[in-house]
Parts: structure tokens; C-alpha cells; sequence
């Protein structure tokens, strides 16, 4: 369990910047935007945890934070490898039934191999012929799939790499051409998203610490609360956060098993809608899951046309998301 500092409202500033930039430097100052991000997200993240061990004296913290980012780097960056040794071809022309059914059939496989591990193999695809390369490596985006799952931290994260070495490796090189494979959109993610960790220790703990203050008196409140977070910070964190903080409003501790299974007993629902928040949220912007932001950089490193950040909460989140969570909530989450 990762230890919790009250952190100043000051630090939530960073959080701010880096949101705001995101969204408003791509606009303005595209080609400043693109030579320098890394450089803001370093900074930024730089700069609160330096804060939180020498002024808070919070080491553990930040350690913990960066334990969790290179799990995560292992996890994006080996499925990333592996999917994109995947090469598909459809055999008809693109039209609107055929890209439903290859985006419902991604949204099935994601629930085997989840979310990176599925959304690369679609991403790769043009919509003009179907025949599979590389596909002794579904193989390996299995063997990815149980590392993750039943091996403890430590050991997981090398069998990872190791997992994705062979596939990167044995794999034809015509196939990673096929699909014009890049490490630009990963190393795109892993700035991004450095700076992400690194801003969201004092957002996290600041929300955690004050879970009291916000009266999240109900199913509705925790969803809403845990979702609209999950729409602009990883949905793993977030998740923990709010089911803490849930845990916590009464007398439990998620540091005992045996006050989680009574929560969990007691207050399904609420669990749920904390559960659903965090996963549904992530697609309202592209920073709330790591694939969005990852199929966007696959997209614009092949010059085809995506939209900003802003674009797409205005064009696709808030008319088409937001009533859909809505509706969700309003029947699920009501109490």
C-alpha cells in the first residue's frame, strides 16, 4: 500500500499546468508544443517530488510513484511490441458496418488481452485485406496477458520484457514494416506520462486525505467523483484512491483483507460504481487511459488526421460520453 502525505493545495498547481498545456499548446504553438513536452513534463514532475522529499519528507511516496510508472512503461511498452508484430488485413474495401465490427470485435478481445494488447492489432489494420502475419505472437500477447496477472511485482516486469524481446526479435522484420511500426508514439506515452506520475502524488493524496471534506454520501457521488478524476489521471490510482478513501469513511482499512471483504459485502454498489467510474471514464480524454493517447500517436505518426485534445472532449466526450455515463449512472448509481 502506498503510504499518503497531506500535501499544500499549492501542488495541485503543477496538475493544473500540465492539464492546460496539453490542451491549449497544440492549439497555439504546435511545433514549440512538439520539440519541448518533454521538457515541461520532466520539469514538472521534477519539480513536486523534489518537493515531497525534501520539504515533506515523503522519499517513500515518490518512490512508490516511480515503482508504479516503470510498471506501467513494462506493461504499455510490451504489449505495444507484441501487438504491433501482429499484422492484419481485411479483404474488402473500409465501409461503416465493417469498421463496427472490427471495433466490437477489438472491444471483445480487449477483455482477454486487454486494452493495449487489443487496440494494436486494430490500430495496425487498414481496412482493405484480411489475412494474418505474426500470429504466433497472439500467443504472446497471452503469455503477456498471465505475467501480468499471476506474477507478483519484481518478477513480472523482466518476463515481460523478455516475452516481448522474443516476439520483437523472432518476428520478420516485414511484418513490423507492414505495419509501419514506430517508437515514436511509445516514447510520445512515456513522456506524457511521466510527467502524469509525477503531478498526481499530491493530487491523489490531497483527495484521499480530504476524502471527508468532499461528502461522498452516496453510489452517485463516488461515481461521479471517481469519474470525472479517471477522465484526466490513470484509472488504476484513481481507483485505489477513491476506494480508499470509501474504505475509510467507514473505519476500514484496505491495509486488512478482512475489512475489504466486509465492504465489499456490505456495500456492493458502491464498489461498483467506483469500479465502472474508473474504467468507463478513461475515453474522455486522451490522457485518461494510456491507449488513447497511444492509438492518437500511431494515427498522427502516419499523418492521418486526428482530432486536438479539446476537439475531441468538445466533438466526441461531452454530446456522446457524458449522456451515456449519464444514463449509466442514473440507473445503476442512483442511491
Amino acid at each position: 500500500m502506498r503510504p499518503v502525505l497531506e500535501s499544500s493545495p499549492a501542488l495541485l498547481g503543477p496538475f493544473a499546468i500540465l492539464l492546460l498545456s496539453i490542451a491549449i499548446f497544440p492549439l497555439i504553438l504546435r511545433q514549440h508544443w512538439e520539440r519541448h513536452y518533454q521538457k515541461l513534463c520532466a520539469l514538472l514532475a521534477v519539480t513536486t517530488c523534489s518537493y515531497y522529499v525534501f520539504a515533506l519528507d515523503g522519499a517513500a511516496r515518490v518512490q512508490h510513484a516511480a515503482g508504479e510508472y516503470a510498471t506501467f512503461i513494462v506493461v504499455v511498452g510490451t504489449f505495444f511490441v507484441v501487438a504491433g508484430a501482429i499484422h492484419l488485413h481485411i479483404p474488402r474495401p473500409a465501409s461503416p458496418l465493417a469498421n463496427v465490427t472490427f471495433l466490437f470485435s477489438g472491444s471483445i478481445l480487449a477483455n482477454f488481452i486487454g486494452t493495449i494488447g487489443a487496440s494494436m492489432p486494430t490500430a495496425e489494420t487498414p481496412a482493405t485485406r484480411f489475412h494474418c502475419y505474426g500470429k504466433w505472437n497472439f500467443g504472446a500477447l497471452l503469455a503477456l496477458l498471465l505475467i501480468l496477472v499471476f506474477v507478483p511485482n519484481g518478477v513480472r516486469e523482466p518476463l515481460m520484457l523478455m516475452v516481448a524481446m522474443v516476439s520483437y526479435f523472432f518476428t520478420p522484420q516485414r511484418v513490423f514494416e507492414a505495419n509501419e511500426f514506430s517508437w515514436r508514439p511509445l516514447i510520445e506515452v512515456a513522456w506524457i506520462f511521466l510527467g502524469i506520475f509525477g503531478i498526481m502524488i499530491p493530487v491523489l493524496d490531497y483527495v484521499e486525505f480530504h476524502a471527508s471534506d468532499f461528502h461522498l454520501a452516496s453510489d452517485a457521488h463516488f461515481y461521479w467523483s471517481t469519474g470525472l478524476l479517471s477522465g484526466v489521471l490513470d484509472n488504476a490510482p484513481t481507483y485505489l484512491t477513491f476506494l480508499t478513501a470509501g474504505l475509510s469513511l467507514d473505519h476500514f482499512d484496505i491495509n486488512r483483507l478482512p475489512d475489504v471483504a466486509e465492504f465489499a459485502s456490505g456495500h456492493g454498489s458502491r464498489l461498483a460504481a467506483i469500479s465502472v467510474a474508473a474504467t468507463f471514464f478513461g475515453g474522455l480524454t486522451y490522457i485518461g487511459n494510456s491507449p488513447n493517447l497511444l492509438i492518437r500517436a500511431i494515427a498522427e505518426s502516419r499523418h492521418v488526421p486526428t482530432p486536438g485534445f479539446l476537439a475531441y472532449i468538445i466533438r466526441y466526450a461531452l454530446p456522446i460520453l457524458i449522456p451515456i455515463l449519464g444514463l449509466v449512472g442514473l440507473i445503476f448509481f442512483r442511491g
